[in-house]
């Protein structure tokens, strides 16, 4: 994971997957390359909670200026409102935040959002941006069913489209073996779902448990209801996140 600040000279740390990148100078770099390019970005609003879709659109030396997409309806956005802001650019998955300074929404279709500019951001390699953290506060709770019955519980680490990773804080079970079938079963808020799961890889304390189910064709194309839940766990790391 990479660290800019646009307004403190960076620390040096062990190298990473993301390379070392300077401030300021990185930071718009990035806003204006994303501009040109009209990156989308995912629009966390931390007063509601809600995901807005945008991209970008123009930028200048004090300020940030996004389009909201025209076929969802935005709610008012007052000045001041802090705005979580998620988008790719080439291997890389960025976030920030930032106040709202100026905003056209009111309530119809599509609108500007002009965005102080942000003096830090956060990038991590897009590889492992789709694994989802997910904090021990989050009231995810996970069951794996062996054929034979047995059942493991464990802590999600992280969860993806297409698994997810099972941390196990007195170990992992002997019985749970790799290449083991499952049937896994999330809840998280008001979602219940069950998945096909099999044991790709364990050490002594987490397992990775790959969702066959959601492969086809060589394709990933996961279940709506795994789509969703994923979601709400994104949106609420992102929120605990902008706290």
């Amino acid at each position: 994971m990479a660290f800019w600040n646009k307004s403190e000279p960076k620390r040096k740390s062990a190298p990473k997957p993301v390379p070392p990148l300077a401030p300021g100078d990185e930071i718009e770099r990035v806003l204006r390359e994303s501009c040109s390019q009209r990156v989308p970005a995912t629009l966390l609003l931390r007063e509601s909670g809600q995901l807005l879709h945008a991209h970008f659109e123009s930028v200048t030396d004090h300020f940030v200026t996004l389009r909201l997409d025209a076929a969802q309806a935005a709610p008012p956005i007052h000045t001041l409102s802090l705005l979580c802001v998620s988008f790719n650019q080439g291997r890389q998955a960025i976030v920030f935040l930032s106040p709202v300074r100026h905003s056209d929404c009111d309530g119809d279709e599509g609108g500007r959002l002009v965005l102080g500019l942000p003096t830090q951001m956060i990038a991590e390699d897009v590889r492992s941006a789709f694994r989802v953290p997910v904090l021990r506060g989050s009231g995810l709770q996970v069951r794996a069913r062996a054929q034979g019955g047995h059942v493991f519980q464990g802590h999600a680490v992280n969860v993806s489209l297409s698994g997810m990773l099972l941390r196990f804080d007195d170990g992992v079970p002997d019985t749970l073996r790799t290449h083991m079938e499952l049937e896994v079963e999330l809840a998280f808020g008001d979602s219940e779902i069950t998945l096909a799961g099999a044991v790709r890889r364990r050490d002594d304390l987490q397992v990775g448990i790959q969702f066959p189910g959601a492969m086809r064709g060589g394709r990933l194309e996961p279940s709506e209801a795994l789509q969703e839940l994923v979601k709400s766990l994104e949106r609420y790391w992102l929120t605990q996140k902008a706290g």
